[in-house]
Protein backbone atom coordinates (compact mmCIF):
# COMPACT_ATOMS: atom_id res chain seq x y z
CA UNK A 1 0.00 0.00 0.00
CA UNK A 2 2.82 2.42 0.82
CA UNK A 3 4.48 1.64 -2.49
CA UNK A 4 1.22 2.24 -4.37
CA UNK A 5 0.64 5.46 -2.47
CA UNK A 6 4.11 6.75 -3.33
CA UNK A 7 3.76 5.81 -6.98
CA UNK A 8 0.40 7.47 -7.21
CA UNK A 9 1.71 10.59 -5.46
CA UNK A 10 4.65 10.75 -7.85
CA UNK A 11 2.31 10.42 -10.81
CA UNK A 12 0.12 13.21 -9.45
CA UNK A 13 3.12 15.45 -8.89
CA UNK A 14 4.60 14.77 -12.29
CA UNK A 15 1.34 15.35 -14.19
CA UNK A 16 0.32 18.63 -12.49
CA UNK A 17 0.78 21.78 -14.51
CA UNK A 18 1.09 24.86 -12.31
CA UNK A 19 1.30 28.53 -13.19
CA UNK A 20 2.96 31.02 -10.84
CA UNK A 21 3.85 34.73 -10.60
CA UNK A 22 7.30 35.86 -11.85
CA UNK A 23 8.31 37.12 -8.42
CA UNK A 24 8.08 33.68 -6.70
CA UNK A 25 10.42 30.75 -7.07
CA UNK A 26 9.33 27.51 -8.64
CA UNK A 27 10.28 23.91 -8.39
CA UNK A 28 11.31 22.51 -11.76
CA UNK A 29 11.03 18.90 -12.61
CA UNK A 30 12.96 17.63 -15.55
CA UNK A 31 10.74 16.81 -18.47
CA UNK A 32 10.96 13.25 -19.57
CA UNK A 33 9.06 11.42 -22.19
CA UNK A 34 8.30 7.76 -21.80
CA UNK A 35 6.81 5.93 -24.70
CA UNK A 36 5.02 2.63 -24.41
CA UNK A 37 3.23 1.16 -27.29
CA UNK A 38 1.08 3.84 -28.80
CA UNK A 39 0.91 6.18 -25.80
CA UNK A 40 3.26 8.86 -24.43
CA UNK A 41 3.81 10.53 -21.07
CA UNK A 42 5.22 14.03 -20.23
CA UNK A 43 6.65 15.35 -16.96
CA UNK A 44 5.86 19.09 -16.55
CA UNK A 45 7.36 21.90 -14.54
CA UNK A 46 5.88 21.97 -11.06
CA UNK A 47 5.83 25.48 -9.54
CA UNK A 48 5.43 25.96 -5.84
CA UNK A 49 2.79 28.64 -5.87
CA UNK A 50 -0.37 29.42 -7.69
CA UNK A 51 -0.96 25.78 -8.49
CA UNK A 52 -3.67 24.58 -10.77
CA UNK A 53 -4.01 20.97 -11.65
CA UNK A 54 -4.32 20.37 -15.35
CA UNK A 55 -5.44 17.30 -17.14
CA UNK A 56 -3.68 14.02 -16.42
CA UNK A 57 -2.82 12.12 -19.52
CA UNK A 58 -2.45 8.50 -18.60
CA UNK A 59 -2.70 5.88 -21.18
CA UNK A 60 -5.44 6.39 -23.62
CA UNK A 61 -8.05 7.45 -21.12
CA UNK A 62 -8.48 9.13 -17.78
CA UNK A 63 -9.21 6.59 -15.16
CA UNK A 64 -7.87 3.65 -13.41
CA UNK A 65 -9.05 0.88 -15.65
CA UNK A 66 -7.62 -1.34 -18.19
CA UNK A 67 -5.23 0.16 -20.70
CA UNK A 68 -4.82 3.31 -18.58
CA UNK A 69 -3.00 4.82 -15.62
CA UNK A 70 -0.33 2.53 -14.29
CA UNK A 71 -1.74 -0.48 -15.93
CA UNK A 72 -0.29 -2.24 -18.85
CA UNK A 73 -2.08 -4.26 -21.42
CA UNK A 74 -2.55 -2.72 -24.78
CA UNK A 75 -2.39 0.90 -23.67
CA UNK A 76 0.52 3.06 -22.72
CA UNK A 77 1.33 4.69 -19.49
CA UNK A 78 3.89 4.34 -16.83
CA UNK A 79 3.83 0.68 -17.45
CA UNK A 80 3.36 -1.32 -20.52
CA UNK A 81 2.99 -4.67 -21.86
CA UNK A 82 4.84 -4.20 -25.04
CA UNK A 83 6.05 -0.64 -24.62
CA UNK A 84 8.37 1.21 -22.41
CA UNK A 85 7.88 3.13 -19.18
CA UNK A 86 8.80 2.25 -15.70
CA UNK A 87 8.65 -1.30 -16.79
CA UNK A 88 8.00 -3.29 -19.85
CA UNK A 89 6.79 -6.48 -21.09
CA UNK A 90 9.44 -7.38 -23.49
CA UNK A 91 11.54 -4.39 -24.43
CA UNK A 92 11.23 -2.03 -21.49
CA UNK A 93 13.90 0.55 -20.83
CA UNK A 94 13.00 1.76 -17.38
CA UNK A 95 14.38 -0.10 -14.46
CA UNK A 96 15.57 -3.25 -16.00
CA UNK A 97 16.27 -4.94 -19.19
CA UNK A 98 13.03 -6.35 -20.20
CA UNK A 99 11.58 -6.31 -16.72
CA UNK A 100 8.31 -4.64 -16.06
CA UNK A 101 6.82 -2.70 -13.30
CA UNK A 102 3.31 -3.63 -14.15
CA UNK A 103 1.56 -6.12 -16.21
CA UNK A 104 -1.90 -7.24 -17.16
CA UNK A 105 -4.82 -5.03 -16.91
CA UNK A 106 -4.19 -1.69 -15.25
CA UNK A 107 -3.98 -0.32 -11.82
CA UNK A 108 -7.11 -2.05 -10.61
CA UNK A 109 -5.62 -5.31 -11.59
CA UNK A 110 -2.72 -4.49 -9.41
CA UNK A 111 0.81 -5.07 -10.28
CA UNK A 112 0.13 -8.50 -11.49
CA UNK A 113 2.46 -10.59 -13.42
CA UNK A 114 2.48 -9.48 -16.93
CA UNK A 115 4.97 -9.93 -19.59
CA UNK A 116 8.11 -9.04 -17.76
CA UNK A 117 11.04 -11.25 -17.64
CA UNK A 118 14.72 -11.23 -17.85
CA UNK A 119 15.93 -8.86 -15.06
CA UNK A 120 17.30 -9.92 -11.76
CA UNK A 121 15.14 -9.60 -8.65
CA UNK A 122 17.89 -7.89 -6.68
CA UNK A 123 18.27 -5.16 -9.23
CA UNK A 124 14.52 -4.68 -9.22
CA UNK A 125 14.41 -4.34 -5.45
CA UNK A 126 17.32 -1.88 -5.50
CA UNK A 127 15.66 0.16 -8.16
CA UNK A 128 12.41 0.11 -6.22
CA UNK A 129 14.17 1.31 -3.10
CA UNK A 130 15.94 4.08 -4.97
CA UNK A 131 12.69 5.14 -6.62
CA UNK A 132 10.88 5.09 -3.29
CA UNK A 133 13.67 7.07 -1.64
CA UNK A 134 13.66 9.62 -4.45
CA UNK A 135 9.89 9.88 -4.31
CA UNK A 136 9.94 10.26 -0.55
CA UNK A 137 12.59 12.99 -0.75
CA UNK A 138 10.74 14.87 -3.40
CA UNK A 139 7.45 14.51 -1.55
CA UNK A 140 9.02 15.76 1.69
CA UNK A 141 10.60 18.71 -0.12
CA UNK A 142 7.31 19.50 -1.73
CA UNK A 143 5.42 19.30 1.53
CA UNK A 144 8.06 21.44 3.22
CA UNK A 145 7.72 24.08 0.54
CA UNK A 146 3.94 23.89 0.83
CA UNK A 147 4.20 24.46 4.58
CA UNK A 148 6.58 27.37 4.00
CA UNK A 149 4.23 28.88 1.48
CA UNK A 150 1.30 28.45 3.84
CA UNK A 151 3.28 30.16 6.59
CA UNK A 152 4.23 32.98 4.21
CA UNK A 153 0.62 33.21 3.13
CA UNK A 154 -0.57 33.46 6.73
CA UNK A 155 2.07 36.10 7.44
CA UNK A 156 1.03 38.10 4.40
CA UNK A 157 -2.63 37.75 5.37
CA UNK A 158 -1.82 39.03 8.85
CA UNK A 159 0.12 41.96 7.40
CA UNK A 160 -2.71 42.77 5.00
CA UNK A 161 -5.28 42.48 7.78
CA UNK A 162 -3.17 44.66 10.07
CA UNK A 163 -2.61 47.21 7.31
CA UNK A 164 -6.31 47.28 6.43
CA UNK A 165 -7.33 47.72 10.08
CA UNK A 166 -4.72 50.35 10.99
CA UNK A 167 -4.60 52.29 7.74
CA UNK A 168 -7.59 54.13 6.42
CA UNK A 169 -7.27 54.43 2.66
CA UNK A 170 -8.98 57.65 1.78
CA UNK A 171 -8.46 60.38 -0.75
CA UNK A 172 -5.73 62.90 -0.12
CA UNK A 173 -7.17 65.78 1.89
CA UNK A 174 -6.03 69.07 0.40
CA UNK A 175 -8.25 71.20 2.65
CA UNK A 176 -5.30 72.58 4.72
CA UNK A 177 -3.49 73.53 1.56
CA UNK A 178 -6.65 75.16 0.22
CA UNK A 179 -6.89 77.17 3.45
CA UNK A 180 -3.26 78.23 3.00
CA UNK A 181 -3.78 79.02 -0.66
CA UNK A 182 -7.01 80.99 -0.16
CA UNK A 183 -5.35 84.13 1.37
CA UNK A 184 -2.63 83.90 -1.26
CA UNK A 185 -5.28 83.74 -3.98
CA UNK A 186 -7.00 86.75 -2.40
CA UNK A 187 -3.68 88.61 -2.38
CA UNK A 188 -3.11 87.67 -6.01
CA UNK A 189 -6.62 88.91 -6.86
CA UNK A 190 -6.02 92.16 -4.95
CA UNK A 191 -2.69 92.67 -6.66
CA UNK A 192 -4.35 91.93 -10.00
CA UNK A 193 -6.91 94.65 -9.25
CA UNK A 194 -4.09 97.02 -8.21
CA UNK A 195 -2.23 96.19 -11.41
CA UNK A 196 -5.38 96.92 -13.42
CA UNK A 197 -5.80 100.21 -11.55
CA UNK A 198 -2.16 101.12 -12.19
CA UNK A 199 -2.54 100.22 -15.85
CA UNK A 200 -5.65 102.43 -16.00
CA UNK A 201 -3.77 105.30 -14.33
CA UNK A 202 -0.89 104.82 -16.76
CA UNK A 203 -3.33 104.90 -19.68
CA UNK A 204 -4.96 108.05 -18.29
CA UNK A 205 -1.55 109.66 -17.79
CA UNK A 206 -0.58 108.66 -21.33
CA UNK A 207 -3.81 110.17 -22.69
CA UNK A 208 -3.24 113.36 -20.67
CA UNK A 209 0.32 113.50 -21.98
CA UNK A 210 -1.01 113.07 -25.52
CA UNK A 211 -3.49 115.92 -24.92
CA UNK A 212 -0.73 118.15 -23.57
CA UNK A 213 1.42 117.21 -26.55
CA UNK A 214 -1.40 118.19 -28.92
CA UNK A 215 -1.86 121.48 -27.06
CA UNK A 216 1.87 122.08 -27.13
CA UNK A 217 2.01 121.42 -30.86
CA UNK A 218 -0.95 123.79 -31.35
CA UNK A 219 0.75 126.50 -29.29
CA UNK A 220 4.00 125.96 -31.18
CA UNK A 221 2.13 126.37 -34.48
CA UNK A 222 0.45 129.53 -33.11
CA UNK A 223 3.80 130.83 -31.95
CA UNK A 224 5.29 130.26 -35.37
CA UNK A 225 2.32 132.11 -36.93
CA UNK A 226 2.79 135.04 -34.53
CA UNK A 227 6.50 135.11 -35.28
CA UNK A 228 5.71 135.23 -38.99
CA UNK A 229 3.26 138.11 -38.35
CA UNK A 230 5.86 139.91 -36.26
CA UNK A 231 8.39 139.47 -39.05
CA UNK A 232 5.88 140.94 -41.54
CA UNK A 233 5.15 143.87 -39.22
CA UNK A 234 8.88 144.40 -38.79
CA UNK A 235 9.25 144.65 -42.55
CA UNK A 236 6.31 147.07 -42.64
CA UNK A 237 7.91 149.12 -39.86
CA UNK A 238 11.13 149.26 -41.84
CA UNK A 239 9.20 150.41 -44.91
CA UNK A 240 7.46 153.12 -42.85
CA UNK A 241 10.79 154.24 -41.41
CA UNK A 242 12.21 154.43 -44.90
CA UNK A 243 9.18 156.43 -46.08
CA UNK A 244 9.55 158.83 -43.11
CA UNK A 245 13.21 159.34 -43.90
CA UNK A 246 12.31 159.98 -47.54
CA UNK A 247 9.66 162.52 -46.47
CA UNK A 248 12.16 164.25 -44.18
CA UNK A 249 14.62 164.40 -47.07
CA UNK A 250 11.94 165.93 -49.30
CA UNK A 251 11.11 168.47 -46.57
CA UNK A 252 14.75 169.42 -46.31
CA UNK A 253 14.91 169.74 -50.08
CA UNK A 254 11.81 171.94 -50.09
CA UNK A 255 13.27 174.06 -47.31
CA UNK A 256 16.46 174.49 -49.32
CA UNK A 257 14.41 175.35 -52.39
CA UNK A 258 12.39 177.86 -50.38
CA UNK A 259 15.56 179.45 -49.04
CA UNK A 260 16.97 179.56 -52.55
CA UNK A 261 13.78 181.23 -53.86
CA UNK A 262 13.86 183.73 -51.03
CA UNK A 263 17.45 184.51 -51.79
CA UNK A 264 16.73 184.98 -55.52
CA UNK A 265 13.75 187.14 -54.71
CA UNK A 266 15.79 189.35 -52.46
CA UNK A 267 18.52 189.63 -55.06
CA UNK A 268 15.98 190.65 -57.72
CA UNK A 269 14.47 193.16 -55.35
CA UNK A 270 17.86 194.65 -54.64
CA UNK A 271 18.62 194.79 -58.32
CA UNK A 272 15.36 196.54 -59.07
CA UNK A 273 15.93 198.98 -56.26
CA UNK A 274 19.33 199.81 -57.59
CA UNK A 275 17.89 200.37 -61.03
CA UNK A 276 15.16 202.57 -59.71
CA UNK A 277 17.42 204.62 -57.52
CA UNK A 278 19.88 205.45 -60.37
CA UNK A 279 20.77 209.12 -61.25
CA UNK A 280 19.98 208.89 -64.91
CA UNK A 281 17.13 211.14 -65.87
CA UNK A 282 15.66 210.08 -69.05
CA UNK A 283 12.71 211.82 -70.32
CA UNK A 284 10.57 209.69 -72.39
CA UNK A 285 7.46 210.75 -73.91
CA UNK A 286 5.35 207.75 -73.03
CA UNK A 287 2.10 206.96 -71.55
CA UNK A 288 1.16 207.43 -68.00
CA UNK A 289 3.83 206.52 -65.52
CA UNK A 290 3.86 203.15 -63.69
CA UNK A 291 4.29 202.86 -59.99
CA UNK A 292 7.16 200.33 -59.77
CA UNK A 293 7.11 200.16 -56.03
CA UNK A 294 3.56 199.11 -56.08
CA UNK A 295 4.28 196.57 -58.75
CA UNK A 296 7.21 195.18 -56.82
CA UNK A 297 5.14 195.13 -53.70
CA UNK A 298 2.48 193.19 -55.49
CA UNK A 299 5.06 190.79 -56.89
CA UNK A 300 6.56 190.40 -53.43
CA UNK A 301 3.17 189.67 -52.01
CA UNK A 302 2.46 187.13 -54.72
CA UNK A 303 5.79 185.38 -54.17
CA UNK A 304 5.28 185.46 -50.46
CA UNK A 305 1.81 184.00 -50.89
CA UNK A 306 3.21 181.37 -53.22
CA UNK A 307 6.02 180.56 -50.82
CA UNK A 308 3.61 180.54 -47.91
CA UNK A 309 1.26 178.29 -49.83
CA UNK A 310 4.06 175.93 -50.86
CA UNK A 311 5.41 175.86 -47.33
CA UNK A 312 1.98 175.19 -45.89
CA UNK A 313 1.32 172.49 -48.43
CA UNK A 314 4.72 170.93 -47.78
CA UNK A 315 4.21 171.17 -44.02
CA UNK A 316 0.72 169.76 -44.30
CA UNK A 317 1.90 166.91 -46.52
CA UNK A 318 4.79 166.28 -44.20
CA UNK A 319 2.48 166.34 -41.18
CA UNK A 320 0.06 163.98 -42.91
CA UNK A 321 2.85 161.58 -43.80
CA UNK A 322 4.24 161.86 -40.28
CA UNK A 323 0.81 161.25 -38.77
CA UNK A 324 0.17 158.33 -41.11
CA UNK A 325 3.56 156.89 -40.36
CA UNK A 326 3.08 157.43 -36.63
CA UNK A 327 -0.34 155.78 -36.78
CA UNK A 328 1.11 152.83 -38.67
CA UNK A 329 4.03 152.66 -36.27
CA UNK A 330 1.65 152.91 -33.33
CA UNK A 331 -0.47 150.10 -34.73
CA UNK A 332 2.62 148.05 -35.48
CA UNK A 333 3.97 148.76 -32.02
CA UNK A 334 0.69 147.74 -30.44
CA UNK A 335 0.58 144.58 -32.57
CA UNK A 336 4.20 143.90 -31.71
CA UNK A 337 3.53 144.40 -28.00
CA UNK A 338 0.47 142.16 -28.26
CA UNK A 339 2.49 139.57 -30.16
CA UNK A 340 5.26 139.81 -27.56
CA UNK A 341 2.70 139.36 -24.78
CA UNK A 342 1.14 136.41 -26.59
CA UNK A 343 4.59 134.95 -27.18
CA UNK A 344 5.42 135.40 -23.50
CA UNK A 345 2.16 133.67 -22.52
CA UNK A 346 2.81 130.92 -25.02
CA UNK A 347 6.32 130.45 -23.69
CA UNK A 348 4.98 130.34 -20.15
CA UNK A 349 2.32 127.80 -21.13
CA UNK A 350 4.92 125.82 -23.02
CA UNK A 351 7.21 125.72 -20.01
CA UNK A 352 4.28 124.75 -17.76
CA UNK A 353 3.20 122.01 -20.17
CA UNK A 354 6.77 120.83 -20.55
CA UNK A 355 7.10 120.62 -16.77
CA UNK A 356 3.79 118.76 -16.49
CA UNK A 357 4.82 116.47 -19.33
CA UNK A 358 8.15 115.69 -17.66
CA UNK A 359 6.31 115.05 -14.39
CA UNK A 360 3.83 112.73 -16.10
CA UNK A 361 6.67 110.92 -17.87
CA UNK A 362 8.40 110.41 -14.53
CA UNK A 363 5.15 109.20 -12.94
CA UNK A 364 4.56 106.84 -15.87
CA UNK A 365 8.09 105.46 -15.61
CA UNK A 366 7.69 105.00 -11.85
CA UNK A 367 4.34 103.26 -12.32
CA UNK A 368 5.84 101.01 -15.01
CA UNK A 369 8.71 100.10 -12.71
CA UNK A 370 6.28 99.42 -9.86
CA UNK A 371 4.13 97.31 -12.17
CA UNK A 372 7.15 95.32 -13.39
CA UNK A 373 8.40 94.76 -9.84
CA UNK A 374 4.93 93.69 -8.71
CA UNK A 375 4.57 91.31 -11.64
CA UNK A 376 8.01 89.81 -10.99
CA UNK A 377 7.35 89.43 -7.26
CA UNK A 378 3.98 87.78 -7.71
CA UNK A 379 5.31 85.67 -10.58
CA UNK A 380 7.97 84.34 -8.19
CA UNK A 381 5.35 83.73 -5.50
CA UNK A 382 3.10 82.03 -8.05
CA UNK A 383 6.02 79.88 -9.23
CA UNK A 384 6.69 78.88 -5.61
CA UNK A 385 3.04 78.02 -5.06
CA UNK A 386 3.01 76.11 -8.33
CA UNK A 387 6.07 74.15 -7.20
CA UNK A 388 4.36 73.39 -3.87
CA UNK A 389 1.22 72.24 -5.66
CA UNK A 390 3.27 70.08 -8.03
CA UNK A 391 5.20 68.53 -5.13
CA UNK A 392 1.92 67.82 -3.33
CA UNK A 393 0.45 66.35 -6.50
CA UNK A 394 3.60 64.22 -6.88
CA UNK A 395 3.25 63.02 -3.28
CA UNK A 396 -0.44 62.28 -3.89
CA UNK A 397 0.43 60.39 -7.07
CA UNK A 398 3.10 58.42 -5.17
CA UNK A 399 0.59 57.53 -2.45
CA UNK A 400 -1.91 56.43 -5.08
CA UNK A 401 0.75 54.36 -6.86
CA UNK A 402 1.75 52.75 -3.56
CA UNK A 403 -1.89 51.99 -2.85
CA UNK A 404 -2.30 50.52 -6.33
CA UNK A 405 0.84 48.38 -5.92
CA UNK A 406 -0.30 47.21 -2.49
CA UNK A 407 -3.72 46.40 -3.92
CA UNK A 408 -2.09 44.44 -6.76
CA UNK A 409 0.16 42.58 -4.32
CA UNK A 410 -2.85 41.87 -2.14
CA UNK A 411 -4.77 40.50 -5.14
CA UNK A 412 -1.76 38.41 -6.21
CA UNK A 413 -1.36 36.99 -2.72
CA UNK A 414 -5.08 36.33 -2.51
CA UNK A 415 -4.96 34.47 -5.84
CA UNK A 416 -1.93 32.50 -4.64
CA UNK A 417 -3.76 31.64 -1.45
CA UNK A 418 -6.85 30.47 -3.32
CA UNK A 419 -4.84 28.37 -5.75
CA UNK A 420 -2.80 26.87 -2.93
CA UNK A 421 -6.00 25.98 -1.12
CA UNK A 422 -7.38 24.44 -4.31
CA UNK A 423 -4.11 22.55 -4.84
CA UNK A 424 -4.07 21.29 -1.28
CA UNK A 425 -7.70 20.20 -1.59
CA UNK A 426 -6.86 18.40 -4.84
CA UNK A 427 -3.91 16.59 -3.22
CA UNK A 428 -6.10 15.65 -0.30
CA UNK A 429 -8.67 14.18 -2.65
CA UNK A 430 -5.94 12.28 -4.50
CA UNK A 431 -4.55 10.98 -1.23
CA UNK A 432 -8.03 9.95 -0.11
CA UNK A 433 -8.57 8.17 -3.42
CA UNK A 434 -5.16 6.50 -3.08
CA UNK A 435 -5.97 5.37 0.46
Amino acid sequence: NLFCFCCFTMASLLTARVQTAPSLSSLSVRQNRVTGGTSSRSLYTLPVTKMSVSRVRVGSALGLGAASAFGAGGGGGYGGGGGSGFGGGGGGVSFGAGSGFGAGGGFVGGFGGGGGGGGSEALLVANEKMAMQNLNDRLSNYLEKVRNLEASNRELENKIREFSTTTVITGFDITPYEEKMRPLQEQILAQTVDNARLVLEIDNARLAADDFRVKWETEVALRQTVEVDISGLQHLKNDCTTAAKTAEAEIESLKDELAYLKKNHEEELDLLKQQVSGTVNVEVDSGPSVNLNKTLEEMREEYEKLCRKNREEAEQMYKQQIETTQEVMTQNTEALDSAKGSLTDIRRQYQTMQTEYDTLVGISASLNNTLNETEMRYAQQLAGLQGTVESLEGALSGVRNDMSLQQQEYNILLDIKMKLEMEIATYRKLLEVAD
